[in-house]
C-alpha cells in the first residue's frame, strides 16, 4: 500500500510540474525614462529597466566568457551580436521621414546609432565582480523584480530602445523588447 502511495505521489508531482510548467522561465521587461535639461538642446535621459521574474524558478544572467583577455559575445546569430547579458541598444529615428513607414530594428535605414553612444550599453555594470576577469553574478528569484539603468546625454528627438536579456540557458532564457523614447524639444 505504501508503494502505491509513493508511486501515486511521484506521478502527481510530475503531473503538476508539467501542468504548471515549473521548469520554464519567464521574464517581464519594462522601461521608464526621465529627462532633464542638461544644456542648450541636450538632455540627461535616465533609463530605468525593470526585470521581473514571473516564473517559478531562479533566472540567471549568462556569464561572460573570455578568450585571450577579451570578452566574447553572449549571443550571436546572422542578425546581431549581443555583447552583454543585459544590454540596452539605442537608435534615433531619422527626423526627415515624410511617409508612413514601418521601422524594423534589424534592417531599417531610418534607425541610426546616436553619435558618441556605444552600440550596446551594459546594464549589469553594478553586478560585475573583479576576480581576474569581469563576470556577471546576477540572478532574479521567482517573483522578484530588479532594476538596472543608465544615464545618457541625448539631443531632443525620437528614439527606439531595445533591451535584451540573455540567460544562463541561451536558447531557453532569451528575451528582448523594444521601447519608444521621446526626448522633447525645449519650450520656447
Amino acid at each position: 500500500m505504501l508503494g502505491v502511495a509513493v508511486i501515486g505521489g511521484a506521478w502527481w508531482a510530475v503531473y503538476q510540474w508539467r501542468l504548471q510548467r515549473s521548469y520554464e522561465t519567464a521574464l517581464e521587461i519594462e522601461l521608464v525614462k526621465k529627462c532633464a535639461v542638461y544644456r542648450n538642446n541636450l538632455f540627461v535621459v535616465f533609463i530605468d529597466v525593470s526585470l521581473k521574474n514571473v516564473s517559478r524558478c531562479k533566472l540567471a544572467a549568462r556569464a561572460k566568457n573570455y578568450a585571450n583577455g577579451s570578452a566574447q559575445p553572449v549571443y550571436e546569430d546572422e542578425l546581431e551580436t549581443i555583447k552583454h547579458s543585459v544590454g540596452l541598444q539605442l537608435r534615433s529615428i531619422r527626423s526627415d521621414i515624410e511617409n508612413n513607414l514601418s521601422l524594423n530594428w534589424f534592417n531599417s535605414t531610418e534607425l541610426l546609432i546616436p553619435e558618441n553612444i556605444p552600440s550596446e550599453i551594459n546594464l549589469l555594470t553594478d553586478y560585475e565582480i573583479e576576480s581576474g576577469e569581469r563576470i556577471e553574478q546576477m540572478w532574479i528569484e521567482p517573483g522578484e523584480t530588479t532594476h538596472v539603468g543608465c544615464a545618457i546625454i541625448l539631443p531632443a528627438g525620437h528614439y527606439l530602445a531595445k533591451v535584451t536579456f540573455v540567460g544562463a540557458r541561451e536558447f531557453d532564457d532569451f528575451w528582448r523588447r523594444l521601447f519608444y523614447i521621446h526626448v522633447p524639444e525645449l519650450e520656447k
